[in-house]
């Protein structure tokens, strides 16, 4: 944990140019192998959660829609100018959702898949 705490120090200096609060809201997930995600931004953990999941499984789980779109999916929603989606290994990622969704979503991705994730909400100190 020290070696991503050092990496992130590197990167909070962008952070805080645009950020008055003094900290950062992001998530923790820990995998039951114990491996632990936790990137400076919730959008980033979310992200590289789901690819550790793998996306192709995420994409078979049906049950989550966001304005008619899966989590994750083939199909790019197109309508407005609104950016919903981030495009990653082939996929279209549903990311732009507020922390609270991303905890829920994963919190029941653990629960539909039995992953056995812990999820967390964390403030980084900048």
């Amino acid at each position: 944990m020290k070696v991503k705490q050092i990496i992130m120090e590197e990167q909070k200096k962008s952070i805080k140019a645009n950020n008055k609060k003094g900290y950062q809201k992001t998530i923790s997930i820990r995998f039951p192998d114990g491996t632990i995600v936790l990137e400076q931004t919730a959008i980033g953990t979310f992200k590289k959660c789901l690819k550790k999941i793998g996306l192709y499984k995420v994409a078979k789980f049906k049950s989550i829609l966001f304005k008619g779109y899966p989590l994750v999916g083939l199909e790019k929603r197109t309508d407005g100018n609104q950016k919903w989606q981030d495009y990653e290994d082939g996929w279209y990622i549903y990311s732009y959702i507020s922390n609270k969704d991303k905890i829920r979503v994963l919190n029941r991705l653990s629960d539909d898949l039995h992953l056995g994730l812990i999820i967390k909400e964390e403030h980084l100190i900048l």
